[in-house]
């Protein structure tokens, strides 16, 4: 990965963002307190690009969850993501919620392609972008082999974390691999019942 442009937090500005990530990431926060968190780590460290990242995954997991439309939020997303890229263009994560942006959002899939592709480049092991890409991306064009591959290999590197197991179901199940879908929706629920 490319050196880390951001500056440096103190420790507490730190810990308030690993626990605002920690609370949008795992998807157990009321919709508000998680982005409440971020956004008082981005009033102490305005510089900090994870800040913004985390932001905008939680603007855009308020669509997901329908809290908020999509019309509302998308725009919001796009404009933290371009905030963090503007900062620290090594943040794989940005670019992946700008792919987000145009392939949900715009519908320009060239564009989601392409943006997709630069955050593998800026960080080929970031898991959120090869299990979403696969999930999201390849299952939409039907391409199910790739899209359960990149899970899988999400699933090898990020074991414990409860998101990446529920992104490897959908292109299971989309897919009509019934099967193996039941069996890691049952493998999820077995580690992780209150997800």
């Amino acid at each position: 990965a490319s050196p880390q442009l951001t500056p440096q937090i103190d420790a507490a500005t730190y810990e308030l963002y690993l626990r605002g990530r920690h609370m949008i990431e795992q998807r157990i926060w009321d919709p508000e307190s998680g982005a409440r968190i971020i956004e008082e780590v981005i009033n102490r460290a305005p510089g900090y690009a994870p800040g913004y990242v985390q932001l905008a995954a939680a603007h855009a997991a308020r669509i997901y969850y329908g809290v908020a439309a999509a019309v509302d939020e998308w725009p919001t997303v796009r404009a933290l993501a371009e905030k963090a890229v503007a900062i620290d263009p090594s943040i794989a994560s940005a670019h992946f919620l700008l792919a987000e942006v145009a392939f949900h959002f715009e519908w320009d899939w060239e564009r989601a392609a392409r943006l997709f592709a630069r955050a593998l480049e800026v960080d080929a092991a970031h898991l959120g972008v090869d299990s979403n890409y696969g999930q999201l991306y390849l299952s939409a064009l039907g391409r199910f082999d790739e899209a359960v591959a990149l899970t899988n290999r999400a699933l090898d590197l990020d074991p414990f974390n409860p998101a990446t197991h529920l992104r490897a179901i959908i292109p299971l199940y989309l897919g009509r691999r019934f099967e193996e879908a039941i069996r890691e929706c049952d493998r999820t629920i077995g580690l992780w019942p209150e997800y």
